[in-house]
């Protein structure tokens, strides 16, 4: 059986812009997003020989859709300048690298690939590589999609197993969920789980709208109100497959490759090893190998940068890789190394250093693009705010709204009516937060303005605090680590120094830890390195 390949242009454009690094020539132009699509065209060509194939591009303009809907898609912001920069050199390389292209006018790449696998329906396998999920309803026994990326296969049992419908209803199970990439609105509170709860049980969207009375809660309220745009939106959706076309697929054989244009390309761009192998035509080069002997698929070339500090092979002699490919595995070494540093930043600590500071500021201002291509830092001023607190885990923010929150309580419980015998709660209760030397909150008291019941709920409430095993956010600390906190602060004034002295005179800690702590948390103190320790009786 003869093989019709379609590829969505556009898609493979996008993904390789926003998944490369952002790659240059010695002139400063842009060329990662070149570089991948060719790279994906490469071993695309080299997994799936075919007989007839076209590599299709959305055109620039508004298209049919647009008329019907005027919200078609206008949430999308404007391509990226750098990936404006590289479109037309890259539509010239995949010509000259012996693809068949095609942009056509007011009308999109995938109606155009759905006429053509409508065309082709008659003794011909079509393979369609897109990352596009509207797709979907284009698969048949004779089409299948593939994802490149993912390595991901959709023939029907593998849309079924993706989606939960089968490829007949993909664009019943669309309308009812929306495409948020398209701009178009489904149900609201719709997801999937409902979408394929309500197919399942009414077989097609147009039954489940004729018994849209049937479904109860807000869902089915919801579900009714839109019974209007249902219809658009499906209208919208659907991928047209008869859309006026220059060629047939029959005319689709791919034409002989351009080597002059694609040396004139190469040198332009600096694309070393695909110059070396159009001046070897003696050798083949490895459908596995791009530029700088890299993979050839996107996908490795960004998961797998020790494979592109590697030394590539060919001939079976081994051949250094090119400066830019040994400078980018560094850097992905260094990211690697700057992630576990943010995520060992972003587990609350007791205390941060000035450098810990300083270097989560220095990370911040990595530049990095977002999915409509826009350059940001890498970390927003709350972000760097909230992994540079100084001691403890809370902002200045959050600090003052503990601090009110205190205050609140204590006002709260003075007001009520104790009896005689609690009347000083209020003050136990409240005065946790204090300080020996004065500097605490919310009412900066000395020790010798609290009470012993006071001063004991502090230290209570911190050794409490560092040793809770069951707080998500944190794991409990051991003895160990706990009691030498807890030494600081009474060093610090934080705490009263005679009752600390108490504490661990009389292993007041050992008595809780038996009680509440997990095992693990029970290890065997060295008073000797535990500072402020004083065990005279």
């Amino acid at each position: 059986m003869k093989t019709l390949l379609l590829v969505d242009g556009s898609s493979f454009l996008y993904r390789a812009f926003h998944a490369m690094p952002d790659l240059r020539n010695r002139h400063g132009e842009p060329t990662g997003a070149i570089y991948g699509v060719l790279n994906m065209l490469r071993k695309l060509r080299h997994d799936y020989p075919a007989d007839y194939s076209l590599c299709v591009f959305d055109a620039k303009g508004k298209t049919f859709r647009d008329d019907w809907y005027p919200e078609y898609k206008a949430h999308r912001p404007s391509m990226p300048a750098d990936l404006v920069q590289q479109t037309e050199p890259l539509h010239q390389a995949i010509a000259a690298s012996g693809w068949n292209i095609l942009m056509l006018e007011g009308v999109e790449a995938d109606d155009v690939i759905g006429t053509l696998a409508q065309q082709a329906r008659d003794g011909v396998r079509c393979v369609i590589a897109t990352g596009d999920k509207d797709l979907a309803q284009l698969v048949n026994e004779r089409v299948t999609l593939i994802n490149t990326m993912s390595n991901e296969t959709l023939d029907i049992a593998g849309v079924n197993a993706k989606f939960g419908v089968p490829p007949e209803r993909i664009v019943d199970y669309l309308t009812l969920t929306g495409d948020a990439v398209d701009n178009v609105p489904g149900v609201e509170k719709v997801g999937p789980k409902t979408a394929v709860k309500w197919l399942t049980e009414y077989g097609t969207l147009d039954n489940l709208m004729q018994h849209a009375g049937e479904i109860g809660g807000v869902v089915g309220e919801n579900l009714r109100k839109a019974l209007d745009w249902l219809p658009q939106a499906r209208r919208l959706i659907t991928v047209k497959c008869d859309v006026e076309l220059p060629q047939t697929y029959s005319e689709l054989i791919p034409p002989p490759a351009d080597k002059e244009q694609l040396r004139s390309l190469f040198e332009r761009f600096e694309f070393k090893s695909w110059l070396r192998e159009l001046n070897t035509p003696q050798q083949t080069p490895s459908p596995l190998q791009g530029e700088g002997g890299v993979t050839n698929d996107l996908a490795g070339v960004v998961g797998q940068p020790s494979q592109m500090a590697s030394s590539s092979i060919r001939g079976g002699k081994s051949e250094a890789v090119t400066p830019i490919h040994a400078e980018y595995a560094e850097r992905i070494r260094q990211l690697d190394d700057d992630r576990e540093f943010l995520r060992h930043c972003n587990v609350g600590n007791e205390a941060m250093s000035a450098e810990a500071q300083q270097r989560v500021r220095q990370i911040a201002t990595y530049q990095w693009r977002d999915g409509d291509g826009k350059a940001s830092n890498f970390l927003s001023e709350d972000e760097v705010e909230n992994l540079t607190i100084r001691a403890g885990t809370l902002t200045a923010a959050e600090r003052e709204i503990i601090n009110h929150h205190i205050e609140v309580t204590i006002k709260m419980l003075e007001s009520l009516p104790w009896p005689r015998h609690l009347k000083n709660v209020p003050e136990y209760a409240g005065g946790h937060h204090e300080r020996m030397d004065g500097k605490g909150y919310p009412r900066g008291l000395t020790r010798e303005q609290m009470s012993v019941q006071a001063r004991v709920m502090g230290i209570a409430d911190i050794f409490e605090a560092l040793t809770a095993k069951d707080r998500p956010y944190k794991k409990g600390k051991t003895l160990t680590e706990s009691l030498t906190i807890l030494g600081k602060f009474k060093l610090g004034g934080h705490i009263d120094p005679d009752l600390f002295d108490v504490f661990m005179r009389e292993r007041v800690y050992l008595d809780y830890a038996k009680q509440y702590l997990a095992p693990e948390q029970i290890d065997e103190v060295d008073l000797s390195k535990i500072p402020g320790v004083d065990l005279r009786s």
